[in-house]
């Protein structure tokens, strides 16, 4: 098979049917009562599914597409038979440009973040309030010295409590506390596996749709963690601790490493509204018909 052919419709197959499903997940989201969780996994599958869909024409052009060149066809095949002398050398270039980019950024990001704190006076605080939230599994819990107010976790198979100094010293005990019963929600979750599919999105980086996908899917997860957490914590520690962060974030914009969906004012707001009224939305509709429906959708490309 051509080169052209092969590269020419992966711009096409992800740009085209991760608008379908974008589009599909947020109309599902907001017609149908869905639990964040519900609506974190339908995200994930807009940017897992246009995947599958180029998988699949490569098998199709392998065995021969008997549509390319028909007249009124109108499958992608088609299309990138047509225009793929321009479309290859496009999307190396921009594929090219892309990874230089993702290099420096990655390259610069540990100096922004800031060296890990090695002596036990700020984790130590931290493992002493994990007990209290009934947590008694193994953790490392790691500590940046930077001004920025962060928490998150990182590592796929043994995950990482990774906070900043900046974060400890502007929460009280009960304030810190919420913030650390939604990260170990992130954790009981598998978030940190589940938030592989950021690789998809550099794959699809093109495309609009993929980084719409990811800051919804983002922004939902966060959602989830919120309300696995109030078991451990008081909706009002919880939300006072988001308050503090997003002010203080806002303050030392000009200092974050990237842009976050955390400081977004609609995002906080929400997340606000939820945590305080406790009103958790439960899933009425199975998830895996949700999943099936968008993929019989994407597969009707091919």
């Amino acid at each position: 098979m051509d080169f052209a052919l092969i590269v020419a419709p992966y711009l096409l197959y992800v740009t085209v049917s991760g608008a379908i499903l974008y589009s599909g997940a947020m109309l599902l989201s907001m017609l149908l009562p869905l639990a964040p969780r519900s609506k974190m996994m339908l995200y994930a599958s807009a940017l897992l599914l246009p995947m599958f869909t180029y998988s699949y024409y490569l098998r199709h052009m392998t065995a021969g597409c008997d549509m390319v060149g028909t007249p009124g066809a109108i499958r992608i095949c088609t299309l990138s038979a047509y225009y793929s002398e321009f479309l290859a050398p496009f999307t190396v270039v921009l594929l090219i440009g892309y990874v230089a980019w993702r290099v420096w950024q990655v390259a610069t990001k540990r100096a922004k973040l800031g060296r890990e704190i090695t002596d036990r006076f700020h984790s130590g605080r931290v493992y002493a309030l994990l007990p209290e939230l009934g947590y008694t599994e193994e953790l490392t819990v790691a500590v940046l010295d930077s001004h920025y107010p962060m928490a998150f976790v990182r590592g796929v198979f043994r995950p990482e409590l990774v906070l900043t100094r900046g974060l400890l010293e502007l929460l009280g005990d009960e304030e810190l506390k919420a913030v650390l019963a939604h990260e170990l929600a992130h954790i009981a979750g598998g978030d940190n596996v589940y938030n592989l599919v950021h690789v998809l999105r550099d794959l699809a980086f093109f495309s609009p749709f993929a980084h719409l996908a990811w800051a919804s899917y983002a922004a939902e997860r966060e959602m989830a963690a919120d309300y696995a957490s109030l078991g451990r914590c008081t909706g009002t520690d919880l939300a006072g601790a988001i308050l503090k962060v997003a002010r203080r974030g806002q303050d030392l914009s000009c200092f974050a490493w990237q842009h976050s969906h955390f400081y977004r004012p609609s995002s906080i707001s929400r997340r606000i509204r939820a945590i305080l009224s406790d009103h958790r939305q439960v899933a009425l509709v199975p998830l895996w018909l949700l999943l099936a429906l968008l993929s019989s959708t994407i597969l009707g490309l091919c």
